[in-house]
């Protein structure tokens, strides 16, 4: 994403003061942000290296298609829109962020994927996030968007995983746009002291013509025709913000995303002072209805033959659950103990998956028999009839107790997930799960390699190897006819 106007709670724009403009021009320890290309395989593999679980990034292909939407893994997070910056909402009403809502401002120019997506993630229900994020979330909840902007900056983790997408192309884009801004930074630093000296010159001209009873009317008027030019460059100083901006403007691209938090439907864009609420979902609780019409209405303020735009969904990633639950039912055909009594070894099968009440009625009789088959035998009827009956009225309590727990437990319960079987079908199907998405998560890690390994070394060699045996003029030319 290029630069773009920022109007972050009427501060103006962020300024790069000499000592920062060194620091980041540094292309060995560049510590900027560079553009993310909207891939889903690159959010996917940074998802991952951030720590995060039981989510992933899905590409949409058209924002009309319900068909689309409906076959999205469920349930669907967050989605995220690309499209060409304008300028900031103007129908936002918003005065703060509410306190439930986690949402930070883009401080650095093309950070705005990963501010999108930390605006995502760090409003996820449950506890999906790695231990990095965790810490980065308690620490930044207190401050204001603003100041959680300024922490993304600083988020080490983030920036370099953010930045090892990028290419020297990139590094040196984002670097040419820190240039600039140093650049009028200080035409604007000179603008300003030539009208501070010169006011300064005025007012001690003014007291020298006051000390001398001298007429001060007409003083302006005898102005060097320097002194009108040096007025007029100043202004042009002062206007260099509007110009650059609207220059920006036209080349920059921008992520927002869209998120349920609760009963309500925010859009956040972090170059906005705060995040917008675009409706609720009490009655129908379709939040994606919400969303999808508000990003319609941006895409229907553009020419459509003149921008582009990507659509992504955060949505539910199956891998980790599925992998838990076979290792779960792994363990629990090796015979691992669980909460049965003490001693007790619990035999699991995997067809076909039991009830409650039937699973309870077995482990009451493997604990009879268990507990029987230490005891002597005994050929004396009474004392039979009284062990018998001791059994029994235990027994009428062990079933109640086991039947009790398995409908007391939550299904993803360690408790219930130690003694329930799996049946054949459900561990295919477990399996077949992992066995899909490892192989995206193959493809996602193989093309975040290519991105990431600089092929300059190989080509610069190739180039120089072809001129040594006298081949590359000839391919040029070659090249060249074939045009």
């Amino acid at each position: 994403m290029a630069a773009k106007k920022r109007k972050i709670g009427g501060k103006g724009k962020h300024k790069i003061s000499d000592d920062e403009y060194r620091r980041l021009i540094d292309h060995k320890n560049f510590s900027g942000w560079v553009e993310m290309i909207s891939d889903p395989s690159y959010f996917n593999v940074m998802i991952r290296e951030l720590g995060v679980s039981g989510v992933k990034i899905q590409e949409l292909l058209d924002i009309q298609d319900d068909f689309e939407f409906i076959t999205l893994p469920q349930p669907v997070h967050a989605l995220i829109f690309l499209f060409q910056y304008q300028g900031n909402d103007a129908s936002q009403t918003e005065t703060d962020c509410p306190s439930h809502v986690w949402f930070a401002n883009q401080v650095p120019d093309f950070s705005c994927a990963s501010v999108a997506l930390l605006n995502i993630v760090n409003n996820l229900p449950g506890d999906q996030l790695g231990l990095e994020l965790q810490n980065f979330k308690s620490r930044t909840t207190p401050l204001s968007p603003l100041g959680r902007g300024h922490a993304i900056d600083d988020f080490t983790l983030l920036k370099s995983i953010h930045n090892s997408f990028a290419r020297e192309l990139d590094v040196l884009q984002a670097t040419m746009v820190i240039k600039e801004k140093h650049d009028k930074l200080q035409a604007k630093q000179k603008a300003k002291a030539r009208r501070e000296a010169r006011k300064a010159r005025e007012a001690e001209e003014d007291a020298l013509a006051e000390a001398g009873g001298l007429r001060r009317s007409g003083r302006k008027n005898k102005r060097s025709a320097k002194a009108d030019q040096d007025d007029e460059d100043d202004d042009d100083e002062d206007d260099d913000d509007e110009d650059d901006d609207e220059d920006v403007e036209n080349a920059g691209n921008h992520y927002v995303a869209y998120l349920p938090i609760g009963d309500e439907v925010w859009m956040m864009d972090g170059l906005d002072s705060f995040p917008k609420l675009l409706g609720s979902t009490t009655g129908n609780g379709d939040w994606m209805a919400i969303a999808r019409q508000a990003i319609i209405d941006k895409m229907r303020e553009y020419d459509d033959a003149q921008h582009s735009f990507n659509l992504m969904a955060v949505v539910h990633d199956p891998f980790d659950e599925a992998q838990r639950r076979l290792e779960q039912h792994r363990a629990n055909t090796a015979d691992q103990q669980s909460d049965a009594p003490p001693g007790l070894v619990v035999t699991r099968n995997d067809t076909p998956a039991e009830s409650d009440e039937a699973m309870a009625a077995r482990l009451y009789k493997e604990e009879v028999e268990q507990a029987t088959s230490h005891r002597p035998m005994t050929t004396e009827p009474h004392r039979r009839n009284k062990a018998e009956a001791e059994i029994v009225g235990v027994g009428q309590e062990r079933i109640a107790h086991w039947t009790s727990v398995f409908a007391s437990e939550e299904p993803s319960s360690t408790t219930l997930q130690a003694h329930k079987s799996l049946s054949a079908g459900e561990v295919a199907q477990l399996e077949g799960v992992v066995a899909t998405e490892a192989r995206q998560r193959a493809l996602d890690d193989q093309k975040a390699a290519l991105r990431r390994h600089d092929l300059k070394p190989f080509f610069t060699a190739w180039v120089n190897a072809l001129k040594e045996a006298e081949w590359w003029d000839p391919l040029l030319t070659i090249a060249k006819e074939k045009k």
